[in-house]
């Protein structure tokens, strides 16, 4: 699936057009939200847990708890500073050329 913005800049850049190279503005990727909140749930269902726990007693559990959230919110940083391999692409892209002309010539090329 499509994760990076400036290669598939590149390649609408080079093949949008037979024979000449199009002007595009910017390239959107849709990304997948599902797993986002699937993320961010189990994040709040583990801070959710961890404030019952007794952190004394219980200390291996709780250990472990902390690693797994430290280990999701590093996959969201990682993910929202550009590292997009760490996300799935919905497999829809958005792609903006810079005249309305070269949109349509490159439409009729591939329709």
């Amino acid at each position: 699936t499509a994760t990076d913005e400036a290669a598939l800049t590149q390649w609408f850049q080079k093949n949008a057009l037979k024979g000449v190279d199009a002007e595009i503005v910017k390239v959107v990727i849709g990304w997948d939200a599902q797993e986002y909140r699937d993320n961010m749930l189990r994040l709040k269902d583990l801070h959710t847990r961890l404030q019952t726990l007794d952190h004394k007693a219980e200390q291996d559990v709780v250990k472990s708890i902390k690693g797994e959230m430290e280990g999701i919110v590093r996959e969201l940083k990682s993910a929202a500073m550009g590292q997009s391999e760490h996300l799935r692409s919905t497999g829809t892209v958005v792609v903006v050329f810079r005249h309305q002309r070269e949109m349509r010539a490159c439409l009729n090329r591939f329709n």
